[in-house]
């Protein structure tokens, strides 16, 4: 029973992403965000009590080998506490401290249980990013499919495809740093059906990613082959360049597709997403972000010890950002995680949540470039590979899709450190 509950519990934190926008006719939030937070609240209060009464915190405290790195997120929230004392909007603060402690507690609570001597959390992990993959993917895909192919549209970038996320830049990347785990499998596993599971979610993930047309996760995604390809070439195994082979089979299904899909377009909708990269002043969007970034670098400078308080970015960028403000719209986020932790609560409190994010990542590398293996060390590598470039160019950290999963990898990451992985 308790392995049950166990699995259950995570499970349901797992996949918060799910959580409905709206029951028909009955809209619950305009952002999906505010289900999932509310939903991690119920699971936060009960997977509490079920820790209270059947977890011994002794052994987990002993079998937690990274306590500095898990340090380093406990510091976040109390630095975070501190700066409401310089925060104009205090109220704002208070309301984006429960959610950042909300979202601590999740992290706790997840990393207890996994710890249980009796969850497999290598084998779950595995299953459950499969599970979810193919539930993000495969909806959005339907999705494009149905509009242009069934309802002859033409195809746009658009919101209306984002599937299960709040925008198709978080479902850009969500499904992207989940496309890691069928890599991996193809490099370590000889089953056939395996294989095919495989090739297929690839390609249905290469798909969504091309067909979504997020330029920051079509870099991402073009990093991650590089550093594949690099690995394989030192390597130097004949196993790992037929895997390369599958991947570039599936990348040439995916690309095959969405030339079919968009077909009825005169013109290269990704082409023209790039073309303009370079150029700040043909292109809005990059336009916008940098000025966000020197926006955000000016006020971290003139508040270097706690920042402007947490929570108050949306409201001190109205007066920073005031001569680029279109209409009502507000520059609520500065689109780099580092850039706005560091501008909200201090440059102490920036390095000790940059810590938080590059430190597995470091030591995934380290651990990597000792054997040259594509094994969790690598696929642990690449998932924060992704998860970083999302983080200097959007806000996954105020996305529990995003985050979560984030979190579930970097207890895989404490596990398999810890040769712990049952």
């Amino acid at each position: 029973m308790r392995v049950f509950v166990n699995y259950l519990i995570l499970s349901l934190y797992f996949f918060v992403f799910i959580t409905p926008q709206y029951i028909d006719p009955i809209y619950l939030a305009f952002d999906r965000v505010f289900p999932q937070m509310f939903l991690i609240s119920l699971i936060n209060i009960i997977s509490f009590i079920y820790i209270i009464k059947i977890f011994n915190f002794k052994e987990f405290v002993s079998n937690l080998k990274h306590r500095k790195h898990f340090l380093s997120f406990f510091f976040v929230v109390v630095i975070s506490s501190i700066s409401l004392i310089v925060a104009d909007n205090f109220n704002e603060g208070v309301v984006s401290l429960v959610k950042l402690i909300n979202l601590f507690l999740a992290y706790c609570f997840i990393m207890i249980i996994a710890f249980s001597r009796n969850f497999n959390m290598y084998h779950y992990f595995i299953i459950a990013t499969t599970i979810s993959l193919f539930i993000e993917s495969v909806v959005i895909n339907i999705d494009v499919i149905e509009s242009v192919i069934i309802n002859g549209n033409l195809l746009n970038r658009s919101n209306a495809y984002a599937g299960l996320g709040a925008n198709i830049n978080i479902s850009s990347f969500s499904v992207l740093v989940k496309s890691i785990v069928p890599i991996y499998l193809l490099f370590n596993y000889k089953n056939n059906v395996i294989k095919l599971i495989s090739c297929f979610l690839l390609a249905s993930s290469f798909l969504t990613v091309i067909l979504l047309m997020s330029r920051a996760a079509i870099i991402a995604l073009s990093l991650v082959l590089i550093s594949i390809i690099l690995l394989s070439v030192f390597a130097n195994k004949k196993k790992y360049f037929f895997a390369n082979g599958l991947i570039i089979l599936s990348l040439s299904i995916s690309i095959f597709t969405y030339n079919l899909i968009n077909e009825k377009n005169a013109y290269n909708i990704i082409g023209e997403r790039f073309s303009n990269v370079t150029n700040p002043i043909a292109d809005g969007s990059v336009k916008e972000r940098l000025n966000f970034y020197t926006t955000s670098a000016k006020s971290i400078i003139d508040n270097p010890i706690l920042g402007i308080g947490l929570g108050n970015w949306k409201i001190k960028s109205i007066d920073l950002s005031k001569d680029i403000i279109i209409s009502y719209r507000v520059p609520y986020f500065v689109h780099n995680d580092f850039l706005q932790m560091a501008a909200e609560i201090g440059i102490i409190g920036g390095l000790c949540f940059a810590f938080f994010i590059f430190y597995p990542l470091w030591i995934s590398f380290k651990n990597t470039i000792q054997h040259f293996r594509f094994d969790l060390d690598f696929m642990i590598f690449l998932i924060f590979l992704v998860y970083i470039i999302d983080s200097m160019l959007n806000f996954p950290f105020a996305r529990p899709m995003n985050l979560i999963y984030l979190f579930f990898t970097i207890i895989l990451f404490y596990k398999s450190e810890k040769n712990y992985l049952k």
